[in-house]
């Protein structure tokens, strides 16, 4: 693979290329992708938590060379569509690609898992029999929901520290969880991380991004938005440096949690939505 690969024009019609390949749609999440895409130059090993249909490990694979590539993805359906997709891959970057069936957790266990008919919304945390204030899940209209026991694993249990390691994490409000089992391997040097934050958050542990943010602070990682996404970067940065990511974001993360936990959010969204973009309800 030439080193074009790279440039920002070819990553991303590489990137919608293969999201219309796996029915995601040449438009999917533009903007973290294309971060995506800048943030694997200075990668030598990519862990994709939250896999769904393997987009970014695919496209992980096109770009990385002699390099490892692990999914771990909860939902057994998913799971195996990627250990049979992954057969079917490219092989000439010679990465060695990996596919865990288990859910990235703080403690080894099993844990209700429930699957959604569109598999983007599968989550631990989305019991369609409990809600809260944030009205998260009248936001979503979710159907035909089944209950399964899945399997859950530290990140430190299943992976080794290694420096340049690249984790995209998306896994629809576990990520404190999934965080706090990933301790070491959060400390290698030059591991930098793209999260997804969803609003809704853990209940059952009373944890939401704020949280997350605060986590990550205290591990040495300076926190800020991709674009307009709910993705966010999280970069390994001096004292300093922190203290300046908690000024910028702290006020926004803190108004949102109040919001949330409030129940104001969803009124304000319903008052607001002639005027809000599509993706804002989230």
């Amino acid at each position: 693979m030439s080193q074009s690969t790279f440039e920002p024009e070819s990553f991303q019609r590489l990137a919608r290329e293969t999201a219309a390949a796996l029915r995601l749609g040449d438009g999917y999440e533009p903007g973290p992708l294309a971060h995506f895409g800048r943030a694997l130059a200075q990668a030598d090993r990519f862990i994709d938590i939250g896999a769904n249909r393997g987009l970014y490990a695919c496209l992980a694979n096109r770009v990385l060379r002699n390099s490892e590539i692990a999914m771990v993805e909860a939902n057994p359906q998913l799971a195996e569509n990627l250990r049979l997709a992954i057969a079917q891959w490219p092989t000439e970057n010679g990465n060695k690609i990996t596919v865990y069936p288990v859910a990235a957790g703080d403690v080894s266990t099993k844990l209700p898992f429930f699957i959604d008919e569109l598999d983007t919304l599968s989550s631990f945390v989305l019991n369609p029999e409990q809600t809260d204030k944030s009205g998260y899940m009248d936001l979503h209209h979710r159907r035909n929901i089944r209950r399964m026991d899945v399997a859950c694993e530290p990140l430190d249990k299943l992976f080794s520290p290694a420096p340049r390691t690249l984790i995209k994490m998306d896994v629809e409000g576990f990520e404190y969880r999934a965080l706090v089992g990933a301790k070491r391997l959060l400390s290698a040097k030059d591991t930098r991380l793209q999260v997804e934050l969803h609003g809704w958050g853990d209940a059952e542990r009373g944890k939401y991004p704020l949280h997350v943010m605060w986590y990550m602070n205290t591990r040495g990682f300076a926190i800020s938005r991709i674009g307009r996404s709910y993705s966010y970067d999280f970069t390994p940065t001096t004292s300093l440096g922190r203290c300046i990511s908690l000024a910028k974001s702290g006020p926004t993360f803190t108004l949102k949690h109040i919001l949330d936990r409030s129940g104001l959010r969803p009124l304000m969204y319903r008052v607001m939505r002639p005027v809000l973009p599509a993706h804002a309800e989230r």
